[in-house]
């Protein structure tokens, strides 16, 4: 039989999170009793003002709408290059039937000419 030994005195190294990187949240009640709903995606806010729960961090809940302090044990960061991986090995023809309609969008407007590209309107006067 083997034993697995957990040292209590030695945390696990925790990263820091700064405002307005995107995270992955983890409600560790809902998790473990099985119920839906216990893993949402959020941006952090800041730390926690309440003096009682110094080591949370302030997460938005993008769902919901509502800020939450966190326990960063239950966070995990979302990299930038993970939500752009499809326009980064896209193929560079706005034709191709397996591209999302963002990335096909943004290659049609980045393959026009400079001179060819539509001004967007200022709703002020005219220049």
């Amino acid at each position: 039989m083997t034993f697995i030994h957990i040292n209590l005195h030695e945390p696990l190294p925790v990263p820091a999170f700064e405002s307005g990187s995107y995270v992955l949240v983890r409600d560790p009640a809902r998790f473990w009793l099985g119920e839906p709903g216990h893993t949402s995606v959020g941006v952090v806010r800041a730390g926690c003002l309440d003096y009682h729960y110094p080591k949370r961090v302030r997460v938005r809940d993008l769902r919901t709408g509502r800020d939450e302090c966190v326990l960063p044990e239950y966070l995990r960061p979302l990299p930038a290059g993970e939500c752009m991986r499809d326009v980064d090995v896209a193929p560079l023809a706005s034709d191709y039937p397996g591209l999302h309609p963002a990335a096909v969008a943004w290659l049609q407007q980045n393959s026009r000419p400079a001179e060819a590209r539509p001004e967007l309107e200022s709703g002020g006067e005219q220049r």
